[in-house]
């Protein structure tokens, strides 16, 4: 059982989020809203300075994006992965995937992408 009531249940690929929007709206409200939560790792920084991201881009896409794709459990992090993504400078959405743990108000920031390139 996660914190704040975020139920899991197993399936064949092992341990699931049992609810997408339960666990994606602890993540937006409860940990990004203070952004001392979020924990930026090198690699998302080269990525953030590469595609031209700044922190209070990730900070809004954060809080107020959208899930997009899986949840995925990372096993080795004790977490999860996911997606958030949100629409930035006019018409062009940005993703930030990021792990979230069950044990931590921490989220940390894996990379930064825009999601019209390859």
């Amino acid at each position: 059982m996660w914190p704040f009531g975020v139920d899991t249940r197993k399936n064949d690929e092992g341990d699931i989020p049992f609810s997408r929007g339960i666990i994606y709206g602890f993540t937006q409200h409860t940990q990004a809203a203070d952004s001392v939560n979020v924990i930026f790792t090198r690699y998302a920084r080269e990525r953030m300075e590469e595609r031209e991201i700044l922190d209070a881009d990730v900070l809004r896409i954060l809080q107020r994006g959208d899930l997009k794709g899986r949840i995925e459990k990372e096993r080795e992090e004790n977490g999860w992965k996911l997606k958030i993504v949100y629409l930035l400078r006019g018409n062009r959405e940005a993703g930030v995937v990021t792990l979230v743990y069950s044990n931590s108000p921490e989220l940390r920031v894996v990379t930064v992408e825009w999601e019209d390139l390859p």
